[in-house]
């Protein structure tokens, strides 16, 4: 009887002892692992450059500058049509066709050029020199001391002239400055300090303008013949 009444009471005690483990017990909730993605490194490429060379500005050619230089300064002008001078008008408004011949001036209208088939091979240019070159002494008939003519191998300045030549039809349209007109072994281009031009077959070559004649190339001083005031001669 005591026997059973021990274990009761053990069993009794376990059932109490399991009873408040259980009532006072309390589960804690599982938090989910959080994981931050890694974010993938990119490669950058670094910027396109793009380099723009700018062409080199030639400068102008001023007195001994060689012909070649002369040549590739003038050819850096900008292009012109050469139908639009083939034509000269006059005062009155009369318009001539000059066929393969051409006529122009620079827009200050100082100087006036043609060429001809009184002269083939010849560009003959009506200049208002500030300075012109004197009658020679004991010449006669009409002085034009601005009548320029270059024809690669020889450039006189001043002459004597009884009629204006070709000159008779007018003027050509005005080749505006930074224009480059080229026409039978010769090249001009046109600028405010003046109208340079070249001979290609000779490797000559002038510029023209109020303050005088100005040669290049093989062209030097001569004394000058007969009828001109200066004369220049490869």
């Amino acid at each position: 009887m005591r026997a059973l009444l021990h274990g009761g009471l053990i069993m009794l005690g376990a059932t109490l002892l399991v009873a408040g483990c259980s009532k006072g017990a309390s589960v804690s909730p599982t938090t989910p692992s959080s994981s931050t993605p890694t974010p993938s490194s990119t490669t950058s490429k670094a910027p396109t450059t793009t380099t723009t060379t700018t062409p080199i500005e030639l400068p102008e050619p001023v007195a001994g500058t060689p012909y070649d230089a002369v040549a590739q300064w003038i050819s850096k002008g900008a292009p012109v049509n050469a139908t639009n001078f083939h034509s000269a008008t006059s005062q009155d408004g009369q318009k001539t066709d000059l066929g393969e011949n051409v006529a122009f001036k620079t827009p200050s209208g100082k100087t006036r050029c043609m060429t001809s088939n009184i002269e083939p091979g010849t560009l003959s240019c009506l200049v208002n020199l500030t300075n012109p070159p004197k009658r020679p002494a004991g010449t006669e008939g009409n002085w034009v001391g601005g009548w320029t003519d270059f024809n690669g191998q020889q450039v006189t300045v001043g002459g004597l002239h009884g009629d204006p030549g070709p000159f008779q039809s007018g003027d050509g349209n005005p080749l505006d400055y930074g224009g480059r007109l080229t026409f039978g072994d010769f090249a001009c281009r046109s600028e405010t300090s003046g109208l340079f031009c070249a001979n290609t077959k000779t490797k000559s070559a002038i510029r023209v303008s109020d303050a005088g004649i100005e040669p290049f190339g093989c062209l030097k001083e001569t004394t000058p013949s007969d009828g001109s005031g200066r004369e220049f001669s490869c």
